[in-house]
């Protein structure tokens, strides 16, 4: 190998002369003839010079890229403004419900609205085009979920639950295993995963009659007793469940964290082994009027949403709070509040964890139907009443966009497609929406 001369060896030096004499003749012909003559062997191959600078430059860029990328965590930081957030006009208005449009849920590149004509319909997000329905129920649909594996959860007013196989819902048709127990319209329900992978522990839906049940997914089979978190008769409207951070003690046993709402509150719950219901926290109290949705943020709003008390949090504490989780309430006071709640300080404590409210959101002019949080875990968008949605850059508490007339009438369903560049809304006007997030 040749003797390294300057960081370069013999043949790289008299390349870049030659590129050197090269670029000279092209600019400043008297410079040239002054310079040195490439060695023979070393000829210049036109624009050789400028070629190896753009690389450079180029290699640059990739670099301060990947390093920004490596301190976000390896997502991209979202600007502040308008990004992540849907742009008028929508990219796809959607006809085939034959009533309101009540619900929305996402997985990937599908997307499923429920309306009061008591079908499913099934869409993919990209095209708009029609990916199927599912039937069954005989009353209004009130609420759906996908599972980590394809799986959808519907909950309607006829007093029952299904639970639609992965494979169903991709052949956009079949048979879903039907969930009874409940007394009255079942207004909520969401898989809720432990730490086992795709597959969910429980299957967990809320009703009228005030009660939460847990169910196997495998079979539809009761897991444990009926709860009725908020009292007796206290009918519910939401639910909602995420996994457990590891090492986390919330009420002891938990697999999965499960957030209903009814009243004016919502409540946060462990779900232990056997779907027993253990509280996790004191009540989310706040909101002046009835509790609409509740809905778990992802891994990332835990520090995106505070992150200034994040960081002065000590090595111990930052810790706790690394395993805390961030939830968003909307309710009939025309409000959004977003709340921190952390596990147990110790294992055997006595007290419940009281949630701190960490925002209040309030910009539409009527009740607040449902919320749908971007993974990026700064983004929240609201849909109101008001025929508003509204999108909210959560830490600052500001509104980054708003679609003032996104339906005709009530926006009462909000869905983030899985590429997080599609939103999905559907209102009284029947119509689903899809809006492009770029």
């Amino acid at each position: 190998m040749s003797a390294l001369v300057g960081g370069l060896s013999g043949k790289e030096r008299a390349q870049l002369d030659a590129a050197v004499l090269e670029y000279l003749k092209k600019v400043a012909p008297a410079a040239a003839d002054a310079f040195a003559p490439a060695p023979p062997d070393a000829a210049a191959q036109p624009g050789a010079l400028e070629r190896k600078w753009v690389s450079v430059v180029r290699l640059q860029r990739r670099v301060l890229d990947l390093e920004a990328k490596a301190k976000a965590g390896g997502r991209a930081t979202p600007p502040p403004g308008g990004s992540y957030a849907p742009r008028a006009p929508c990219a796809h208005a959607l006809r085939g419900h034959r009533g309101a449009v009540t619900c929305a849920a996402a997985s990937g590149g599908l997307a499923a609205t429920g309306a009061e004509d008591g079908a499913i319909r099934l869409w993919d997000c990209a095209s708009g085009a029609a990916a199927g329905s599912l039937g069954g129920h005989v009353d209004a649909v009130l609420a759906l979920a996908f599972d980590d594996g394809g799986a959808l959860l519907s909950c309607s007013a006829d007093g029952t639950a299904k639970v639609w196989p992965a494979a169903a819902v991709a052949a956009g048709g079949g048979a879903g295993a039907t969930l009874r127990g409940h007394g009255g319209a079942v207004s909520g329900g969401c898989f809720a995963h432990g730490d086992g992978g795709a597959d969910a522990a429980a299957v967990v839906t809320a009703s009228r009659d005030g009660d939460v049940r847990c169910w196997r997914p495998a079979d539809g089979a009761a897991l444990g007793a009926a709860r009725a978190p908020h009292g007796a008769g206290e009918a519910l409207r939401g639910c909602a469940a995420r996994r457990c951070a590891r090492g986390a003690r919330y009420g002891g046993d938990c697999a999965a964290l499960v957030a209903t709402c009814g009243g004016n509150t919502a409540r946060i719950f462990a779900l232990g082994a056997g779907g027993a219901l253990a509280d996790a926290a004191q009540p989310l109290a706040g909101h002046a009027h009835a509790v609409e949705a509740v809905a778990f943020g992802p891994d990332a709003a835990t520090r995106a949403v505070d992150a200034a008390a994040y960081a002065k949090l000590s090595l111990a504490d930052g810790a706790a709070a690394r395993r805390s989780v961030v939830v968003a309430t909307c309710a009939r006071d025309g409000e959004a509040r977003v709340w921190r709640v952390a596990p147990d300080p110790a294992a055997g404590a006595t007290g419940l964890p009281a949630p701190a409210c960490l925002r209040v959101l309030a910009a539409h002019g009527s009740w607040v139907r449902c919320l749908a949080w971007h993974p990026c875990g700064r983004r929240l968008s609201t849909a109101s009443d008001d025929r508003s949605i509204k999108v909210w850059d959560v830490p600052d508490g500001r509104v980054v966009a708003s679609l003032d007339d996104a339906h005709a009438g009530f926006v009462a369903a909000l869905a983030l497609c899985g590429d997080a560049k599609t939103l999905v809304s559907g209102g009284d006007d029947r119509l689903v929406r899809l809006w492009s997030c770029r």
